[in-house]
C-alpha cells in the first residue's frame, strides 16, 4: 500500500534523476544562464520533497510515538539535507548535488523501512475526539480506537469494522443517555442503561429518534445507520457471499465513524 505523499516523493527525486543526468551527459554546469528553467526545476523538486515530508511529519505527530518516533526524526533529518542544498546550490557542482540527492534516497529508504505505513494511512486524531467526549466513555472509545488501529494495522479489516461499530454503539448510547436525562431528570442513570444494554445499533438509532436527535443532529441517524449496515454485511453470514472489506472499506468505516462522533459531539 502506498501513501500519497511517498508517490509524490518518488516521482520528484525521478525528475531529479532525469535532471542531473541530462546535466552530466550534456556537460553543463548547475549555474549555466540557458538552463534557468532546468534548474528552477530542480530546485522546485526538492520543495516539493520537503513539503511532503514536512506532511509526512504532521501525520506521524498523530501516531503513538513508540511507532513513529524513529520515522519523525528521520524526517527531520532529510529535511534539514533539503535546507543544506538550497543554503548551498550556487557553489555546489552536479557531482555534489547528485551525491547529496543519493544521500536523501538512501534516508528515505530507511524512513519508509521505520515507517509505520499502515498506521499512517489510518490517520485518525483520537487525542482530539476524545477531548470532545464526556469523561464516562472516554477511556472505553480510546481502548476501542487503539483496537482499530491494531486490526487495521495487521490488515484485519472486518474486525478493524466491528470495533467502530462497538465505538458507534458506546457513543449512541451516551448520548441517549444525556437526552433521556434532560427530558426526565427523574430517571435513574442504571434504568437508562437497562433500557439500551441489550440493544442493536439499530434499535439505538431508534431510541435516540425517540428523543429528539435527530432533529438536534440532522443525519445523524442516516451516519449510523450506514455504519450500522456495513457492519452487519461484514460481520454476518447473509447468503452465499460474504462481504470480504479491503483497505479502502475499512478506512471509509473509520472516517464514518470520526464524522458520526464529531456530529455528536461537536465543539
Amino acid at each position: 500500500m502506498q501513501v500519497e505523499e511517498f508517490q509524490t516523493i518518488h516521482r520528484c527525486l525521478l525528475s531529479l534523476d532525469r535532471s542531473l543526468s541530462f546535466l552530466r551527459r550534456k556537460r553543463l554546469g548547475l549555474h549555466d544562464k540557458r538552463l534557468v528553467t532546468r534548474i528552477n526545476g530542480i530546485k522546485d523538486s526538492l520543495l516539493l520533497v520537503k513539503t511532503n515530508l514536512m506532511q509526512v511529519g504532521r501525520k506521524l505527530g498523530l501516531i503513538e510515538r513508540r511507532y513513529s518516533g524513529t520515522a519523525i526524526e528521520l524526517v527531520k533529518d532529510i529535511c534539514f539535507d533539503i535546507d543544506y542544498i538550497h543554503s548551498n546550490f550556487k557553489s555546489m557542482s552536479v557531482d555534489l548535488l547528485e551525491g547529496q540527492v543519493d544521500l536523501i534516497r538512501r534516508m528515505l529508504a530507511s524512513l519508509e523501512g521505520n515507517i509505520p505505513m499502515t498506521l499512517l494511512e489510518l490517520q485518525v486524531d483520537v487525542p482530539d475526539l476524545l477531548d470532545r467526549l464526556p469523561s464516562a466513555i472516554r477511556a472505553e472509545i480510546a481502548q476501542d480506537f487503539a483496537e482499530v488501529q491494531k486490526c487495521y494495522e495487521v490488515r484485519a479489516y472486518r474486525a478493524t469494522i466491528s470495533f467502530c461499530g462497538r465505538i458507534i454503539e458506546v457513543a449512541l448510547g451516551r448520548r441517549y443517555y444525556e437526552e433521556r436525562r434532560k427530558l426526565q431528570p427523574s430517571v435513574k442513570a442504571f434504568q437508562i442503561g437497562q433500557e439500551i444494554s441489550r440493544l442493536t445499533i439499530g434499535q439505538i438509532i431508534k431510541r435516540c429518534e425517540e428523543v429528539g436527535l435527530q432533529t438536534a443532529y440532522p443525519g445523524l441517524d442516516a451516519y449510523a445507520d450506514l455504519v450500522n449496515r456495513i457492519r452487519v454485511s461484514a460481520i454476518h453470514h447473509k447468503g452465499a457471499r460474504l462481504f470480504r472489506p479491503g483497505p479502502n472499506a475499512a478506512r471509509g468505516m473509520v472516517e464514518l465513524t470520526v464524522e458520526v462522533i464529531k456530529d455528536m459531539y461537536a465543539r
